[in-house]
């Protein structure tokens, strides 16, 4: 073999050698970073979340009913009962995930609550009894939990909010009230979910004492955005309250085929934006995909968090 053959062979295989390495470098970075974020959570473990709920952040209404409050030592409900968050990694991709309308089954209940990953942010009906039990069970496995607010939506004969529900037709202080029984219902949660709400949330002057109401309690804002015509999250940001929205609706199919492809979507977001936050339905076909699902992103290099965790960081 000529020198000069001898000098191209070594030149493509040097070539080929450390291009395979960079690729294969490329190719598992964020997968490392993610076990990297994992490992530093071991190293420096973050207080758990407040199992029971805590007295100096509960406050008694006219009627005697216990509502949430600012400690006097200026914690706030959204900070006491956050779920864990393991430290993370510069540029890993953030996906959290809710399910909602949980309260009415039982069955239901007792999945979300032992069977999804603990990072899974769980959502509870105001209409549903003996909540507060619930969601102490839900803190007890490590979910952070919300209370939903159900808002007027654009076709109430289609999407019946229930008689607690937020009007436009109400008056400032009707709203007030109905809003109070409904933060009664349980304790021990780190904001409100806006359901329904397609007519409710689009109204400016509607939304702004809802979020007035949940900063002086602080509390964190969830946004169903059922319309891109919201003002939910800009009036939060603006008042430097806490925030997240959803970015998809994971199971508006129940084909289970579809909900995976949702669940793609959503990790196609999180890797484009940075974050991205999903609300899925509490039927079990739902929850048994998120459960399969959750196993694989650690591979993918994508954290999954609770909500609390990407408070106010999606864009608006």
């Amino acid at each position: 073999m000529s020198s000069l053959r001898i000098i191209l062979f070594a030149w493509v295989t040097s070539f080929l050698i450390f291009g395979g390495i960079y690729f294969w470098a490329e190719m598992s970075y964020d997968a490392e970073a993610v076990k990297n974020a994992e490992a530093a959570s071991k190293e420096k473990p973050k207080p758990k979340l407040a199992v029971k709920a805590v007295s100096e952040l509960l406050e008694e209404d006219e009627d005697g009913s216990l509502l949430p409050k600012i400690a006097e030592d200026g914690r706030r409900p959204f900070d006491v009962y956050a779920a864990e968050v393991q430290p993370s990694a510069l540029n890993v991709p953030k996906v959290a995930l809710v399910i909602n309308r949980l309260g009415m089954r039982q069955r239901d209940i007792t999945y979300a609550i032992n069977e999804l990953p603990k990072e899974v942010s769980l959502s509870f009906t105001p209409y549903a009894s003996d909540l507060s039990r619930w969601a102490e069970l839900a803190r007890e496995q490590g979910h952070e939990v919300f209370i939903e607010l159900p808002m007027e939506p654009l076709d109430p004969e289609k999407s019946d909010a229930g008689n607690l529900a937020l009007t436009t037709g109400n008056s400032t202080a009707d709203n007030m009230r109905n809003m109070r029984v409904v933060m009664s219902q349980m304790s021990g949660y780190v904001g409100i979910m806006s359901t329904h709400g397609s007519r409710f949330t689009s109204q400016r002057n509607a939304m702004r004492p809802i979020i007035d109401e949940l900063k002086k309690r602080g509390l964190m804002y969830l946004d169903l955005k059922t319309t891109n015509y919201t003002q939910g999250p800009n009036l939060a940001a603006t008042e430097q309250v806490p925030m997240a929205y959803r970015d998809i609706e994971i199971d508006n199919d129940k084909n289970p085929v579809e909900i995976r492809t949702k669940l793609r979507n959503l990790e196609e977001r999180a890797l484009t934006n940075g974050f991205a936050l999903g609300v899925g339905s509490s039927k079990l076909v739902t929850m048994r995909q998120v459960s399969a699902w959750a196993k694989e992103l650690r591979a993918k290099g994508i954290l999954l968090v609770p909500v609390s965790a990407i408070a106010s960081k999606q864009p608006l």
